[in-house]
């Protein structure tokens, strides 16, 4: 295996526990993924792309997802050595708490062409049931997920932005998506548009932006704390993170596809140190 490729920026950041994680990277030159071994500190390549990586997710420890742009998508069932095309919808945009289970935003997205949907799989991503989500109208220009256990999930609704500013509202779920009760905002600025939401099973979560900041829940989505002096607004774009048990978590920001950074927290992002630094 050789280092991770310096001229591909990375999209996406996912962690299976404090050690072990995968990094999706590229842009129109092509792509890559990486894996890690020590915490994000050091990565090798285990597989180039002619396409840019999108997104990569773990469901479980041996079973990864990577996801490109348009739906195709790529499975590895070793913890993400090998890697094999596959035909599972949803992906890019999925989060998996298990081998078997899965919750995806399935759209329709762009905001007054009617209420967002999302999707749950119990097999693997073979097949998804599609339902209806609680977001309402006005922040059903996009969403996002993250499913922490079989039964808890969250859903960051979000409406069409402008002037730097979005709506977004919190959902949960205790029966993994099929019915949700509303947090509210309750701290989550409307300035800033939002690339996704994690939140680990003892309510530790982070909302991480693009123009805005990153945003930091203890307490399962109640109630948010920006972290303006850790991702500046305006300055330090978002571009992904994971959240794990413990107060476990990483979070992947840069300036456009230059002084990419990937960061950790160990105590439930009270405190960050940068891991890894891209050129």
């Amino acid at each position: 295996m050789t280092a991770v490729p310096a001229d591909l920026p990375p999209n996406s950041v996912a962690f299976r526990d404090v050690h072990h994680g995968a990094l999706a990277s590229g842009d129109t030159r092509g792509g890559a993924i990486s894996l890690t071994g020590d915490g994000g500190r050091t990565w090798r390549v285990v597989l180039r792309t002619k396409r840019p990586v999108a997104s990569v997710a773990y469901a479980g420890v041996r079973i990864v997802w990577a996801g490109f742009d348009r739906g195709r998508s790529l499975r590895s069932g070793d913890g993400g050595l090998t890697w094999h095309p596959a035909t599972a919808r949803f992906v890019a945009r999925a989060s998996f708490p298990d081998e078997r289970r899965g919750l995806a935003v399935a759209g329709p997205f762009g905001g007054g062409s009617g209420p967002l949907r999302i999707a749950i799989t119990e097999d693997g991503g073979r097949t998804w049931h599609v339902r209806a989500g609680p977001c309402p109208l006005p922040l059903s220009f996009n969403a996002f997920v993250s499913r922490p256990t079989a039964s808890l999930a969250w859903l960051l609704c979000v409406g069409q932005g402008g002037a730097g500013n979005e709506g977004k509202a919190v959902y949960r779920s205790r029966d993994g998506g099929r019915t949700w009760h509303a947090l509210g905002q309750n701290g989550l600025s409307s300035y800033g548009y939002p690339v996704g939401v994690s939140i680990a099973a003892d309510g530790f979560g982070l909302v991480w932006e693009t123009r805005g900041t990153l945003f930091v829940t203890r307490d399962g989505g109640r109630t948010w704390r920006g972290q303006a002096s850790i991702v500046r607004p305006e300055i330090d774009f978002g571009r992904s993170a994971v959240t794990l048990p413990g107060g476990v978590g990483y979070e992947l920001d840069g300036r456009g596809n230059s002084r990419i950074r990937l960061l950790a927290t160990r105590d439930a992002g009270r405190t960050w140190h940068v891991v890894h630094r891209w050129p």
